[in-house]
């Protein structure tokens, strides 16, 4: 092991990223280097903490000197009648309601729940804990005029309808994504609401989704992979026996970008080949090679047949990687 990285591919994280499905794969990655960029992360820590202080203040009857804070509760007893109870679910549904808009310049849409930041620094925040405790995932939101939430792995449906004057009953519905890590919209982005009839023909809402995509392809802003933005292919592994999905290889390469980035930061006079085979060795054992730490140790060319990937993938791969985190070129996965 090196000093002080203890890092494994056989940590939750990297079995999570192995989870990510087809359909979600392309925003979870993006999302994955985002909470790596040091920038994106301290952001999304300040904002979710500065809500966190105003609701202990508000919680622990501490003096209040937010304005917007203020205003909140002077609304609310302008409006109605006093009752503690139903003043503390208001303020608290409304500061909840501010985390989500305070983290759309981070990309994040604002349904998506709480857990799926993946960031250790906010699970023990005081207001995280207090919507874990009380909501449920598909309780519907009633500031947002919610009736109905369904969940299911993939997508939510959300219906949401006021009664109007003349007492017209309006209902929209909305399909939203539901991914296992939060869904990504930027202001500069291209994503779009697609109004569909879910009672129509499979044979025909696929016809009409082929024909949307087909004609947006057209355009010379091109949606792109993966594997297109970073420009990698899918790197071979010396065992051909081993076919693994996309998903799977990105578990591969945010292991190899994290334990190198911790190895060169706690110990910078390490060679990088000596961090390959460190990484390599922890690949070997999380794939149940029979090889050995003291089998690996020889850098010579006879040992090459017992490597996972090779120097020159690990010299390739994991550079780019620190491309796409560092110089935020993770947007264009989500934003063009």
């Amino acid at each position: 092991m090196i000093m002080n990285v203890s890092l494994s591919r056989s940590d939750n994280i990297y079995k999570e990223i192995e989870e990510f499905e087809d359909y979600e794969l392309q925003n979870c990655i993006a999302y994955e280097m985002a909470i790596r960029n040091k920038k994106y992360k301290a952001t999304l820590i300040r904002k979710v903490s500065a809500i966190n202080d105003l609701f202990l203040s508000y919680r622990d009857n501490k003096p209040i000197t937010d304005k917007s804070l203020i205003d909140l509760i002077e609304f609310y007893n302008a409006n109605f009648d006093y009752n503690k109870e139903s003043r503390d679910e208001f303020i608290n549904n409304c500061l909840i309601d501010r985390i989500s808009i305070s983290l759309r310049d981070l990309g994040i849409n604002e349904k998506a729940t709480y857990e799926l930041l993946k960031i250790d620094e906010i699970k023990d925040f005081e207001i995280i804990k207090y919507i874990k405790k009380t909501y449920e995932k598909e309780k519907p939101n009633i500031l947002d005029d919610e009736i109905n939430v369904y969940s299911n792995e993939g997508y939510k449906i959300i219906q949401s309808g006021p009664i109007e004057e003349d007492d017209t009953f309006i209902l929209e519905n909305k399909i939203m994504p539901d991914f296992k890590r939060p869904f990504l919209r930027f202001r500069n982005g291209k994503c779009t609401e697609l109004l569909v009839n879910l009672s129509l023909p499979l044979n025909e809402l696929i016809c009409y989704l082929k024909k949307v995509k087909n004609d947006y392809t057209d355009n010379p802003s091109i949606l792109k992979t993966p594997y297109e933005i970073m420009e990698l292919d899918i790197i071979s592994i010396n065992n051909s026996k081993k076919q693994k999905k996309q998903a799977i290889k990105y578990a591969d390469y945010f292991f190899c970008y994290d334990y190198y980035t911790l190895a060169k930061q706690n110990n910078p006079k390490l060679a990088k080949k000596k961090i390959y085979e460190f990484i390599d060795w922890q690949l070997l054992d999380y794939y149940n090679e029979d090889v050995g730490i003291e089998d690996t140790e020889s850098t010579d060319d006879t040992n090459i047949d017992l490597r996972y990937y090779s120097d020159d993938n690990y010299a390739k791969f994991i550079p780019k990687m620190a491309s796409m985190i560092e110089e935020k070129k993770y947007l264009e996965l989500v934003s063009i």
